[in-house]
């Protein structure tokens, strides 16, 4: 069982400083941590055969180099079973209309490169599934806290409290 921490204080709005239950000072990456918790929650959805979708008020155009576009649009069914609504929009641009839930109002361009990125150099040597994860992933990494947000006491200890409730160790990069 993952020992339960009496959350501390923040530091450098980076880190949450936490005591276990033996007095030893613990440190938890406040991004990697929630990272991993959208991923889960993300991958959790997708096993139950729907991801939850913002649909964007206005959506959003992506342009892609040429090679970026081939990518995205060979995997458009991956991307739709992902929470994604994209479709071609002329050159090379896509217009985003729905987006996982989890990024809320996030930009998606940054997202669409790296996922471009991604489908080149994994394209078909990955099972479905694990380029689902990889896209989580993607997602997961630019939804949460971040590096150098400085959260409220409140916002530190459910955090924590999902930490420990989840057995949180590691970001879904390892």
């Amino acid at each position: 069982m993952f020992p339960r921490f009496r959350p501390i204080g923040q530091l450098a709005s980076t880190y949450i400083l936490c005591e276990d239950m033996d007095g030893t000072l613990v440190l938890i990456d406040q991004h990697a941590a929630h990272e991993r918790l959208g991923f889960d929650n993300l991958m959790r959805q997708y096993k139950q055969g729907s991801v939850n979708q913002q649909h964007l008020l206005i959506p959003e155009n992506i342009n892609l180099g040429d090679k970026g576009l081939a990518y995205v649009m060979e995997n458009i069914g991956l991307l739709s079973k992902a929470g994604f609504e994209i479709e071609p929009f002329g050159g090379n641009t896509i217009l985003v209309k729905s987006v996982p839930e989890i990024l809320g109002n996030i930009s998606t361009a940054k997202i669409f490169d790296e996922l471009a990125t991604n489908f080149e150099e994994h394209l078909g040597n990955e099972t479905i599934e694990k380029e689902v994860e990889k896209i989580f992933a993607v997602v997961a990494c630019h939804a949460q806290v971040r590096s150098g947000d400085r959260l409220s006491n409140e916002e530190i200890s459910v955090l924590v409290q999902c930490i420990a409730q989840e057995n949180i160790t590691h970001c879904p990069h390892g």
